[in-house]
């Protein structure tokens, strides 16, 4: 299977089982990686009803070169989850871009 089937795929999955977090996440990613940021979004978003508290909507941020709003999703997750790794990591990436900006000046 090639990357031109993989979208097909991974809508399969979900429509076949509308309760399969992965099922979003996947397509969700693969959605972002194509350049197709709304549907994306969209994904990530069906995935977040299914499980509220996850941090993997940082991710799809992330992916998607959104970082402000990779640094509000990791802070509000860190509220309710002190300890979440990923959302701590969230913060950092979200700080990295903007390194590099100030590094090529």
């Amino acid at each position: 299977m090639g990357l031109a089937s993989s979208r097909k795929e991974f809508r399969r999955a979900v429509e076949m089982n509308p309760n399969y977090e992965l099922g979003y996440i996947d397509l969700g990613l693969y959605l972002g990686w194509s350049g197709k940021g709304p549907e994306s979004m969209a994904e990530f978003a069906k995935y977040h009803e299914l499980d509220p508290i996850s941090s993997t909507t940082g991710a799809a941020y992330y992916h998607l070169q959104d970082y402000k709003m990779l640094e509000e999703v990791s802070r509000k997750d860190l509220v309710s989850n002190p300890t979440n790794w990923i959302s701590h990591y969230g913060l950092v990436l979200h700080k990295k871009p903007r390194a590099r900006r100030q590094s090529n000046h």
